[in-house]
Parts: structure tokens; C-alpha cells; sequence
């Protein structure tokens, strides 16, 4: 890959350099314009961006911490390999609060805010027609975001993506495969279904479902691209016993409503 063409930076001079260079290398990561594996160096940013070595550092460090980059002594730097516990891990967090979030938000939801998430639905639709990944992935986060805004939460949604991080790669991968944009389609409506009816309790099952399809959707991602995963196959030694159970209590699942999936006529249809 040629990574100059993956990260381009016009670094504003009023503004802190190494706060920009990571915004700007974090957004390429996370959007696999870096992909895993990705050498990258200090050299290489200054080059790109016309700046010193300190900010340049400085990025490198943020991304070390974040698990973005991983450092090898005396071989260099890296963008890191999508690491199935810390999919796992963020989608912990990302259930717990979004859960937490709808349950505020039955309270006070009104029919202009179903219009409102409806509205969003409708522009999701228009990118998944047009199979526009980037756009479609921009209003799958305003959907779910849509939820903390009812409740003047929105820094749990800013808490919710800082944690998520590890799952937005793999999210990303996702969505290009066949049927998936139109699946996330019919779950957000589900959601949104239920909200509407004021049952909330109904939502939370559906967003359950829906956010666990990250898990579904995984071996046949990594399958395709096992040289991005870390511990793909055998599910790697640092993932602890009750996580595999919580997995494969999915697989199970899989298999148990496999009949079910192929006797639907159209995944677009609800």
C-alpha cells in the first residue's frame, strides 16, 4: 500500500501541531485508509506534514497509549492488529451505556423524536442505496448518538466512541459486506420501533441483538483478512474463559436460528 497516499495532513500553524497529526492519523486508522500492520515512523509524519520530530513523537505516543500503534524496539512502529478482547472489551462498555442511555431516553421521548431518528433512518437508507460506506457508517453513530442527545447525555456518547475505538475498525470492515448495511437498517428501525410504542424494554432486546452482530459478523471478516487480526482462530490466549462462553453463546445462537435466516426471502424486508 502506498501509505502517502493514505494520510495526507495540512497542518494549521495557529493550532497545536501534535494534537493535529493524531486527530488526523487516528482518523486514518480507525477508517483502514492505515491499515493494520502500516509502518509507521517519525520520519515519515515530519515528511508528510512539514513538521519537527517532537509533535510528530508526541502523536506516536497518544497512539501507543490508545493500542492504535504498537511499538517494536529496534523494528519500529506499527499500526496495531485488530485485537478480538479489546472488540470484546469496548462492546461491553458500548451495551452497558447505550442500554443505560434508551432507559432515560423512554421517559421523555415524544413523537417528534421518533420523527427526528426516523429522518436519520431515511438518509442511512439513501447511503446504503447509493452503497456509500463512509456515509452510511457517519449516520449509523448519529442514530445511536440521537438517543444521548434526548437526554442531554451527549458526553456519554462522547465516553461511548472513546471507548469503542477498537470495535469502529471492525465495524468498518463489516459494513461493506453484502446485506450487512441493509441488517443494521432493519435493527435501528426495530429499535426505533419500540421506542416509539414506549416499549423499552423491547428496544433494549433489539439493541442487544443488534450490537452483538459485531460478533456474528467477525470469523467471516477475518477470513477474508486475517493479516488485520491479531488473534484470529483459537481466539488467542489473552482472551479469558467467560468471554469465549459469551461468544459462543452467539455461535450457538447462530446455529440455532440458522434455518430461520435462510428461509427469509429478503434481507431488506421487516
Amino acid at each position: 500500500m502506498e501509505i502517502d497516499t493514505a494520510f495526507t495532513l495540512q497542518i494549521d500553524r495557529r493550532l497545536p501541531r501534535a494534537a493535529q497529526v493524531y486527530h488526523a492519523l487516528r482518523e486514518a486508522i480507525l477508517e483502514l485508509r492505515l491499515k493494520p500492520g502500516t509502518p509507521i515512523s517519525e520520519n515519515w509524519i515530519c515528511q508528510q506534514c512539514s513538521i519537527s520530530r517532537t509533535p510528530a513523537r508526541e502523536a506516536l505516543i497518544r497512539l501507543t497509549h490508545d493500542e492504535l500503534i504498537i511499538v517494536f524496539p529496534q523494528h519500529g512502529s506499527f499500526v496495531a492488529p485488530i485485537r478480538l478482547k479489546k472488540v470484546i472489551e469496548a462492546s461491553f462498555v458500548r451495551e452497558a451505556l447505550e442500554i443505560s442511555i434508551l432507559k432515560m431516553a423512554n421517559a421523555v421521548w415524544q413523537p417528534s423524536d421518533t420523527a427526528a431518528a426516523s429522518a436519520i433512518l431515511d438518509r442511512q437508507c439513501l447511503h446504503a442505496d447509493n452503497n456509500d460506506n463512509k456515509f452510511f457508517f457517519l449516520e449509523d453513530q448519529n442514530f445511536h448518538h440521537y438517543f444521548a442527545q434526548v437526554v442531554g447525555a451527549e458526553g456519554m456518547s462522547t465516553i461511548i466512541n472513546e471507548a469503542a475505538t477498537h470495535l469502529v475498525r471492525i465495524r468498518r470492515l463489516t459494513h461493506p459486506i453484502e446485506g450487512r448495511m441493509q441488517k443494521a437498517l432493519i435493527d435501528h428501525q426495530k429499535i426505533l420501533d419500540q421506542m416509539a410504542k414506549g416499549n423499552v424494554d423491547g428496544a433494549i432486546d433489539e439493541l442487544t441483538m443488534h450490537l452483538s452482530q459485531v460478533f456474528r459478523t467477525f470469523t467471516a471478516v477475518a477470513e477474508q483478512q486475517p493479516e488485520y487480526f491479531q488473534d484470529f482462530n483459537g481466539l488467542g490466549d489473552d482472551i479469558p474463559e467467560a468471554m469465549r462462553r459469551y461468544l459462543s453463546s452467539y455461535v450457538r445462537t447462530d446455529a440455532t436460528n440458522s434455518d430461520e435466516a435462510q428461509s427469509d426471502t429478503s434481507i431488506g424486508s421487516s
